[in-house]
């Protein structure tokens, strides 16, 4: 069995993430990872083509679709004003962080 991960490199923009994340932070994320409630993901925006996210899963409605929240929620864009999003628009899990 031939297992390969996939790994990629993203850089933080904006405080919607702060305290977790903060503005300029590089993170790496595995996208063949699996994920669920209270892990922060890496998302398309489901109105925007040329924005990507990062955002905490809240929760998972019937249809299996994502709940994505900022964890500075006065700074934060995220599904309280587009709704949830498919897990198609969700590009992988955030597993470490560095400056």
């Amino acid at each position: 069995m031939l297992l390969i991960e996939r790994r990629e490199i993203y850089s933080i923009e904006g405080d919607s993430m702060l305290p977790a994340l903060k503005d300029g932070e590089r993170v790496l994320v595995d996208e063949n990872a699996v994920f669920g409630i209270g892990d922060i993901v890496i998302a398309q925006h489901p109105f925007k083509s040329d924005v990507v996210m990062a955002k905490r899963i809240t929760s998972i409605d019937v249809n299996g679709k994502y709940f994505l929240v900022g964890d500075n929620s006065g700074e934060s864009g995220d599904s309280r004003t587009f709704g949830p999003v498919p897990i198609d628009y969700i590009q992988g899990k955030v597993t470490s962080r560095f400056e």
